[in-house]
């Protein structure tokens, strides 16, 4: 009997020590839930301000792109514009603009190679 009262003294001391580490454990794993909880708050709130930097950017880039295809236009415009006012000077005028320019362009091309020919 007396064996017996020293196992059970015994088992009680486990049962005792068992239930501080449950009690431990329990803590710890609220401890770790709550910061679980955090944690996924904190992704949800970067996730929802990547969502708006996305939408964000891609209305910027609309906008850029409706910009660009505005710009396109007006640069049409106005070449047109520019050929129509190259037209009415030659005709003014009396000369041919592509000509005169194309004959600069020969003038120059000579002496480049008049200059490259001296060097050789």
């Amino acid at each position: 009997m007396i064996r017996q009262a020293k196992k059970l003294k015994k088992m009680e001391g486990d049962v005792d020590e068992n239930a501080k580490q449950f009690e431990l454990l329990s803590t710890e794993i609220t401890d770790l839930h709550v910061k679980n909880v955090k944690l996924n708050d904190i992704n949800k709130t970067l996730n929802q301000l990547i969502s708006e930097l996305h939408e964000a950017s891609a209305n910027e880039f609309k906008a850029m792109k409706l910009e660009m295809e505005a710009m396109k236009a007006d640069k049409a415009v106005k070449d047109e514009q520019l050929s129509m006012l190259y037209t009415v000077m030659e005709h003014h005028l009396g000369i041919n603009v592509h000509s005169i320019f194309n004959t600069e362009i020969k003038k120059v091309e000579e002496r480049r190679f008049e200059r490259e020919r001296r060097f050789a």
